[in-house]
């Protein structure tokens, strides 16, 4: 299957969906990577065979964290707390 980045990094998800679906159907692959809407350096997977994963670190996420703090400033969401 060949998809332009064009294809990828839009937000029209029944699009993304449907060829997520037809890669999906192949049943060769076990998932799928691409890179994110709001920043390039950002990966997304998409991942449907995971028998093969293993946890190789394991790391505190924090409302100060800077992974976490960078993250609210490139999708220009706040950090709020919740109750409950």
């Amino acid at each position: 299957m060949k998809l332009r980045p064009s294809e990828i990094v839009l937000r029209d998800y029944m699009r993304t969906r449907a060829w997520a679906r037809r890669i999906y159907e192949q049943r060769k692959w076990s998932g799928i990577g691409w890179w994110s809407y709001y920043d390039s350096r950002w990966t997304s997977f998409g991942l449907w065979d995971i028998s093969k994963l293993a946890v190789s670190d394991v790391e505190i996420l924090t409302l100060d964290h800077p992974a976490l703090l960078e993250a609210s400033r490139m999708i220009v969401r706040p950090i709020r707390e919740t109750k409950g």
